[in-house]
């Protein structure tokens, strides 16, 4: 029997359905478009391009995606660091999720 510690490990590890990633990347696709279409100041005043960089890259890692919802949160990230203010500021995700 293996140590509830490890099973516990193992739950946390394992990943959601890809069906279940429609409802998340449907709603991150109307933050990056309001991004995109807004004056990105405006829209960091409720959480930041990291942050959101952050649920694309997290998406990423929980779900089981088919290739059309990579292409599709691919595309999201592109768009949203292509719209997003070029302060220059250190990545805070160590390259994992902006590209920096």
């Amino acid at each position: 029997m293996k140590p509830k510690a490890t099973i516990a490990h193992e739950q946390h590890r394992l990943k959601r359905p890809a069906a279940l990633a429609d409802a998340e990347i449907e709603h991150l696709d109307t933050v990056v478009r309001y991004f995109v279409n807004t004056r990105a100041d405006d829209a960091s005043e409720y959480f930041g391009p990291a942050y959101w960089l952050a649920r694309i890259a997290d998406i990423g890692e929980q779900f089981y995606l088919v290739p059309a919802q990579q292409r599709r949160l691919t595309a999201l990230r592109t768009m949203f660091v292509g719209a997003a203010p070029s302060k220059p500021a250190a990545c805070p995700h160590k390259c994992r999720v902006c590209g920096h």
